[in-house]
């Protein structure tokens, strides 16, 4: 896995969008944003405004959790090794 410090909300939800998860901006608290499983059956996951490494690293994990490979995450985010 590459760095995750630099990671922001925004990079997530291209990343979520380009994994096939629907992202809804309008449905969290203030700032925060609510993601779906689109095809897959996941719990929704809601993903803060201010990410930071230890909350990009959980996020990372949660996606590899559902079944999302190092490659297909790492491919969503643009991140090379």
């Amino acid at each position: 896995m590459g760095s995750l410090s630099d990671i922001t909300q925004g990079q997530w939800i291209t990343a979520f969008k380009r994994l096939g998860l629907t992202v809804r901006e309008d449905f969290g608290d203030g700032s925060h944003i609510r993601v779906f499983g689109g095809n897959k059956k996941i719990p929704p996951m809601t993903i803060p405004n201010h990410t930071y490494k230890q909350m990009n690293n959980k996020i990372y994990k949660d996606l590899k959790r559902l079944g999302y490979s190092e490659d297909e995450i790492n491919k969503a985010l643009k991140i090379r090794h």
